[in-house]
């Protein structure tokens, strides 16, 4: 799953238009290190943690990277992919 992570991480960096980098960037290692936590731990308050920095993530608003309509980008199927994984469903880690 690590490297589900960081795969997707990977991906949705290369995606960043210039005018989010910093500020996506810093919110994406947040989530990774939410996700990370969660996968050792599997507490529901390490999840939820996950949803709160999802939830800013969206308040974004990065385009092409909020879920609305199909991007142009070229990594763009790979980070549908991946994101489809890690933010619409639960890990099952047990």
């Amino acid at each position: 799953m690590k490297d589900i992570i960081s795969d997707w991480y990977n991906g949705v960096k290369s995606l960043l238009p210039e005018n989010y980098t910093e500020s996506g960037v810093m919110l994406l290692d947040k989530i990774v290190a939410a996700l990370n936590k969660y996968l050792q731990s599997g507490n529901n308050s390490d999840y939820q943690e996950y949803l709160s920095l999802k939830s800013q993530w969206k308040a974004l608003n990065i385009p092409g990277l909020n879920g609305w309509g199909r991007s142009s980008w070229k990594h763009y199927d790979s980070y549908k992919k991946w994101s489809s994984i890690l933010c619409n469903s639960r890990f099952k880690i047990r």
